[in-house]
């Protein structure tokens, strides 16, 4: 029987397989190398298309010498002008609709209905800065007991004519008042930036004194990270300075709070999103607990 050989030049070499192998590795290592950058690259153009579009538009062959812009007229406001209180409702009313700030209630409650549990008989939820109440109203639909905290007279009428419970003075007006360990859950939607700093270190210690161990804290504030908010943050007169996460969750945790989260919410518009989706909300809070 005869035996037929391979032929063994019709194989290629060993070592040119290797050769092949360590070619395809070094190109693999390349493009992932490129890809790992390509973030990084995409920012940097992005930035660079910025400042171009900057320097275009400040060419003064290109732009008018007089620019005239309608600026539209909402519901008449003249008649609060001799009233703060309601001045501040017609501004609230003007730029932060009710229907918003309600929908975006049902999202916080259902974090504070889960957090309770069946613990969520008898847990009392004091809303601070509550405003028109849109926050509270929800609480109390859900079966919690709630009690709001409000500055403005104006509101704090409007609010006990509907049957809630206000507390009418400030937020450490109202929490020092309180025994230690004695609130089970406290929210501050848009409330901190109205404070200045010897303020809200004074609110983040009282909360950590007055929250009781199963207890959590929700606080609502304006992105600083996000760019939209650069623009629109002194709209209201009454803003003093912005909380970045970084600093709020800083001060919580040295306040006792052991687990905190951030959660963001009211997308910007769409041409100001970029490569960061934290920076592409208005709005950001920190939910803590111990």
């Amino acid at each position: 029987m005869k035996v037929v050989e391979p032929e063994l030049s019709s194989r290629p070499p060993f070592q040119s397989k290797v050769r092949e192998g360590m070619s395809f590795w070094s190109r693999l290592r390349q493009r992932t190398e490129f890809v790992r950058k390509l973030p990084q690259s995409i920012e940097l153009i992005t930035k660079r298309l910025d400042l171009l579009e900057i320097a275009a538009g400040i060419q003064p062959n290109e732009l008018p010498e007089v620019l005239e812009v309608e600026i539209p007229v909402g519901e008449p406001v003249g008649c609060c002008l001799g009233s703060e209180d309601e001045l501040y409702i017609a501004f609230e009313n003007r730029f932060r609709s009710s229907a918003s700030v309600a929908t975006k209630a049902k999202r916080y409650l259902s974090m504070i209905e889960g957090f309770c549990g069946d613990r969520q008989e008898g847990v009392v939820v004091v809303d601070i800065g509550c405003g028109r109440g849109e926050f509270l109203d929800g609480v109390v639909a859900s079966g919690f007991r709630g009690i709001g905290v409000e500055t403005n007279l104006a509101e704090v009428r409007a609010l006990r004519e509907r049957g809630r419970v206000v507390f009418e003075g400030d937020a450490n007006a109202y929490l020092r008042q309180c025994p230690d360990d004695s609130l089970g859950v406290v929210t501050a939607f848009h409330v901190v930036e109205h404070m200045n700093s010897a303020y809200f270190l004074e609110f983040i210690s009282l909360l950590g004194r007055k929250i009781a161990s199963e207890g959590m804290v929700i606080l609502e504030t304006p992105n600083p990270m996000c760019r939209e908010v650069d623009y629109s943050f002194y709209h209201d007169l009454t803003h003093i300075r912005p909380y970045p996460r970084e600093t709020m969750s800083f001060y919580l945790e040295a306040a006792g709070f052991t687990r905190l989260r951030a959660v963001y919410s009211s997308p910007c518009a769409p041409e100001l999103r970029g490569l960061h989706p934290e920076r592409d909300y208005l709005d950001y809070a920190i939910v803590a607990s111990r």
